[in-house]
């Protein structure tokens, strides 16, 4: 069998990711709960290791692309912000964006620059095409974008694993990524990688932790 479609989840995994998986079925517990030291330094390397792969600041990892896209768009704008964003975004894009009522300018990626307006909050976009292959110039956008106050968030899905991307050198303050295409993990794992301090309002609340009753304003 010959499998092309390694943009839409990587075939076959590594036998390193077999053999990672069948370990994790080893650990008991939780990570980050009681004595389970294991797990937890497993999380803390992996998000070490995706912090230098990316070389950004933090890393929150969650269930993928969608989730991640979803986060920062609720989590940051609100109804009265601009955003830009292009023809060639996938619905996990497109679809968080109409649903957060913001004023949306879906534009070619030459008109860009000249789409902002003095409420624009942020440029969403992918760093590449998994239908026609186009790479976008995600470092003049995020130069310029640096320069107007606007936050850069990048739709890694296609690219991450394929393309390198160094955050810093590319001017991108938040990058989605999953992990089932390009980083040859499984299906069910992604995160957001942030490069500074962004306010970013929960989409999910709940979790672990003792404090049950201390609120947001706390």
């Amino acid at each position: 069998m010959i499998y092309f479609d390694q943009s839409a989840t990587s075939y076959p995994k590594l036998d390193c990711v077999k053999e990672a998986v069948q370990a994790s079925f080893q650990i008991p517990g939780n990570a980050n709960r009681s004595i389970n030291i294991d797990m937890s330094r497993n999380i803390h390397r992996a998000r070490k290791t995706i912090q230098t792969f990316f070389n950004c600041d933090h890393v929150i990892f969650n269930s993928g692309c969608t989730e991640s896209l979803n986060t920062v768009i609720f989590g940051l704008c609100k109804p009265e912000d601009h955003v830009i964003t292009t023809y060639a975004e996938h619905n996990s894009v497109l679809r968080p964006l109409y649903a957060s009522k913001v004023n949306v300018s879906i534009v070619e990626h030459n008109q860009i620059l000249e789409s902002i307006q003095e409420n624009t909050k942020m440029i969403v976009l992918s760093q590449c095409s998994n239908v026609t292959g186009e790479i976008y110039p995600l470092k003049e956008i995020g130069q310029y974008a640096k320069n107007h106050n606007i936050i850069l968030v990048v739709d890694a899905a296609q690219s991450a694993g394929h393309i390198p991307i160094d955050m810093k050198e590319e001017n991108i303050d938040i990058l989605c990524f999953s992990g089932h295409k390009g980083l040859q993990g499984l299906s069910g794992i992604g995160g957001i990688c942030i490069n500074g301090e962004f306010d970013i309002k929960p989409l999910k609340y709940g979790g672990t932790g003792m404090d049950s009753y201390n609120t947001l304003e706390n």
